[in-house]
């Protein structure tokens, strides 16, 4: 993976996205720099730098909690994959955003199919036409946040079904 080009960040995206998919796991940004206004390559690639970790990266804070609020749970679990990008210019290709930097293995939490529906970026549902369109109306928003949560449940529940393959 290191060393892979690409001529827009929408294709780095979508490389992500699919490896993500793949490999059952979640990238989330780690850190960036954006490119400054006027840059040549502003529209296309966005960024000077980008680190993406994995969702389970990171170790947790330690905080200064008394315990009040005992049992908070963290997706942290101090994994090291990372992936480092960066804008890179030649006279014969143009702008490129590069990956410099893919360390992909994966320690201390599995990386299953079961184990990425679970993440709360997974379990989000496409926005709805109907729920939507029933926004402007008059229906109490008690009713909507049922809708909403009925076909969010049936969603994720699809989705589960779908790829453990039961009914």
């Amino acid at each position: 993976m290191e060393g892979k080009s690409f001529t827009n960040f929408t294709e780095f995206k979508e490389f992500i996205k699919k490896h993500e998919e793949e490999q059952h796991v979640l990238f989330v940004t780690s850190g960036s720099k954006k490119l400054i206004n006027g840059h040549p390559a502003k529209e296309s690639i966005q960024y000077e730098w980008l680190k993406l970790v994995c969702k389970q990266g990171r170790a947790t804070k330690p905080t200064s909690s008394k315990g009040i609020r005992p049992n908070q749970r963290s997706w942290k679990h101090d994994c090291g994959a990372v992936i480092r990008a960066v804008i890179r210019h030649s006279d014969v290709t143009g702008y490129q955003f590069v990956i410099t930097k893919a360390i992909l293995s994966h320690e201390n939490h599995p990386t299953d199919h079961l184990t990425a529906l679970v993440y709360p970026e997974n379990r989000r549902i496409k926005p709805d036409e109907t729920v939507d369109l029933m926004v402007g109306t008059k229906i109490p928003q008690s009713e909507l946040r049922q809708i909403t949560r009925r076909n969010r449940t049936n969603v994720f529940l699809e989705r589960m079904w779908k790829t453990t393959g039961e009914n």
